[in-house]
């Protein structure tokens, strides 16, 4: 059987979460953010903010940039054979897009880095993985949450 890429795969679905399944995405990421929150204070000892503050940060900029990387890639991509083919094109520029995300919350709150450059991107990276983390969950909680809303 041939792999479904992510587009295919949407397609296949043929729902698309409604907005109790949106509510449950965006309260999975907040909580796992909050974590996060928790981490980047023991990490930077000198950061502004709390953790709830943190995790609405990282959540809203997410959401809003993740709503327009999504829809230009269906967008402008959503023909091509090379993103269908393999979901993993479009989860590295994904990857990539969120190390910079996380990079800015931490850039945001600490005002100042603290400790080596190793550690700042470091500390992204673990951000951008744990995000995907948060999306597996996230993602397949909101599918099987009621309220769906057929595509065609």
């Amino acid at each position: 059987m041939e792999q479904l890429g992510l587009i295919s795969t949407a397609m296949f679905l043929g729902m698309l979460p409604g907005p109790p399944g949106l509510a449950v995405f965006v309260a999975v990421k907040f909580a796992g953010y909050m974590l996060a929150g928790v981490v980047l204070k023991k990490a930077y000892p000198g950061i502004v903010g709390g953790i709830a503050k943190i995790a609405a940060v990282r959540t809203g900029v997410g959401l809003l940039l993740g709503i327009g990387f999504w829809f230009l890639a269906l967008k402008y991509l959503g023909d091509s054979r090379l993103v269908n083919a393999s979901p993993w094109i479009t989860y590295a520029w994904l990857s990539a897009l969120r190390i910079v995300i996380w990079a800015g919350v931490i850039l945001l709150f600490t005002r100042k880095l603290e400790g080596s450059t190793a550690k700042f991107l470091g500390l992204s990276a673990l951000g951008a993985l744990w995000s995907g983390l948060l999306d597996v969950a996230g993602v397949g909680l909101a599918l099987i949450t009621p309220g769906q809303i057929p595509i065609c």
